[in-house]
Order: structure tokens, then sequence, then C-alpha cells
């Protein structure tokens, strides 16, 4: 299933507020994925996000829980300015 919709950015350095960029969200099914020696099968969702004003194009990617959403891994770009992130979780946060 693909979603589509456009989000608007903020940037404080340099600034620039508001900024409309077009979201392309993508459910790339399931995943299998190891953190830690534990496999996991997730659902991966892959986003295409890009601002015709700054030129700017990038592929996001989260790997989420299909029972409670949660999302163990994600690959994202923040800004045009930093590099890409990545993230692991390792454990659930306690409720």
């Amino acid at each position: 299933k693909i979603t589509e919709y456009i989000a608007y950015y903020s940037f404080r350095n340099p600034v620039l507020n508001n900024l409309p960029v077009r979201v392309t969200s993508l459910n790339k099914g399931m995943k299998k994925i190891v953190i830690l020696n534990k496999e996991m099968e997730l659902v991966l969702i892959q986003e295409e996000i890009y601002s015709e004003r700054i030129n700017w194009n990038v592929t996001n990617k989260f790997w989420i829980d299909p029972i409670d959403s949660f999302v163990w891994k994600s690959e994202q770009f923040l800004s045009p300015k930093l590099p890409l992130l990545k993230m692991e979780i390792t454990k659930k946060p306690a409720i």
C-alpha cells in the first residue's frame, strides 16, 4: 500500500520554516532482521522524501512490529545537512 502526503519541516541552521516536503510511504512487506542475535520478522516501511525547493531527495526505512507497531530499527535522514542516522532498539521500554 502506498501513502502520499505533504509534511512541513523546519530547520535552524540555516533557518528554514515550514518547508513543504512530499512523502511517499510504501509497505514493503514482512522482512527478517537480526538484532542482538535475535531474529525478528517485521514490516518494512520505506519512505521517500522529496523537496523541490531545496532539491532534497532521500529514502528512510523503518522496521515495525506488526502486532503493536513498535519501531525496532530505523535508517533515516533528519536534515539535508546531517548524515544517515541508524538506530536499533535492543529492548522495548518497560510500561
